[in-house]
């Protein structure tokens, strides 16, 4: 005899998938100085934010526990579309000083994380 589990769909049960965590870092005085460099060109710097999870080996709660702070120094941008370059690109969401778009990345700079080398 048939039971009414047997007439019912299969259904499998999922992982709940939660949203990871980016922190932007706080800045090492040499990061710090080449920003504002770059910054009294007109120019805009972004900081790249740090997914963090807590639960990794190595977690720092400044850049993540990638032990270093990645700044991208603007060229040129916000544009609607992707620009026609050679050069790397971002995209960033706006913040009321830089609008949202794409940006050329005139150059990147790594810089130690300040909290890592305390």
């Amino acid at each position: 005899m048939a039971k009414i589990q047997d007439y019912l769909p299969k259904i499998e049960a999922t992982s709940v998938k939660v949203a990871p965590t980016y922190v932007t870092p706080y800045l090492s005085d040499d990061a710090k100085r080449a920003a504002r460099d770059h910054k009294a060109k007109g120019k805009p710097v972004f900081i790249k934010a740090m997914q963090h999870n807590p639960n990794t080996a190595g977690y720092c709660k400044n850049c993540g526990g990638g032990r270093f702070i990645l700044l991208n120094m603007i060229d040129a941008g916000p544009f609607k579309d992707v620009p026609g370059t050679k050069k790397s690109i971002t995209w960033f969401d706006g913040d009321g000083i830089n609008g949202v778009g794409w940006y050329i990345i005139e150059r990147s700079a790594t810089f130690p994380c300040p909290e890592c080398v305390k």
